[in-house]
């Protein structure tokens, strides 16, 4: 997976996933699971994906790891830096 680490784009989705590309093939090759509403943001350092939705939280996954590292949630709708 070392490989894909610099020909990789992060996607997020109305279906709540988000997707890691291959952009010299188009190819997806892996999908994050975590979020319950549509992902609308996502930011990708080349080791973590912060990514934010409409359920109101953030989630820090790490690029090898399929699951969140952090998340956190807000229940009331406020802009975040991270």
């Amino acid at each position: 997976m070392s490989g894909y680490l610099f020909y990789s784009l992060v996607s997020g989705s109305r279906d709540t996933t988000i997707r890691v590309w291959d952009i010299e093939n188009g190819e997806c090759i892996r999908i994050l699971y975590g979020h319950v509403a549509a992902v609308r943001c996502v930011q990708f350092d080349g080791v973590r994906i912060v990514s934010g939705a409409y359920d109101y939280s953030v989630k820090v996954s790490g690029y090898y790891v399929k699951c969140p590292i952090i998340i956190v949630h807000y229940l009331w709708q406020e802009m975040v830096r991270i």
